[in-house]
């Protein structure tokens, strides 16, 4: 029986080993080659503008929410605390002079009252409707400008 020296051993000198067929090594390569398409692309970008598109239908609810309840606000819900028969009602029960001249200046300072509250939420129907038109506007331009 021969034995082999440890010279012999080494994989230099075992010309056997050196010639068998190494199996690929599982690389996986850090950057795609450019001539295949990026599949992996294609699917990354497909949540990115479900949640861009997300994203802008919240913004459109947030913008009709507030257009409808300013809108009611200021064009729907327009009654003062008293309506002006329930005003002349009241007026004309009070005998006092002195009573019917403190009762006549609330009635005045109501109604100023109600037209400050009319003329504010008219400029916040206005503010939202200018900014619900702002936001359309940009998602128009994003559509066509996409389309292009």
């Amino acid at each position: 029986m021969e034995q082999a020296t440890p010279a012999q051993d080494t994989p230099k000198n075992n010309i056997h080993e050196e010639n068998t067929p190494q199996p690929p090594s599982p690389a996986i390569p850090l950057v795609q080659p450019s001539s295949q398409p990026a599949a992996a692309d294609e699917s990354s970008k497909t949540p990115e503008k479900q949640t861009s598109s997300k994203t802008w239908v919240w913004v459109l609810m947030a913008y009709l929410c507030l257009f409808v309840v300013t809108g009611y606000i200021a064009f729907i819900h327009q009654t003062p605390i008293l309506h002006a028969d329930e005003q002349q009602r009241i007026f004309s029960s009070i005998q006092d002079q002195e009573s019917r001249t403190l009762i006549s200046s609330l009635f005045k300072e109501e109604v100023a009252n109600f037209k400050e509250k009319q003329s504010i939420a008219t400029q916040s129907f206005h503010i939202i409707l200018g900014g619900l038109m702002g936001f359309l506007s940009a998602l128009g331009a994003g559509v066509v400008g996409r389309k292009s």
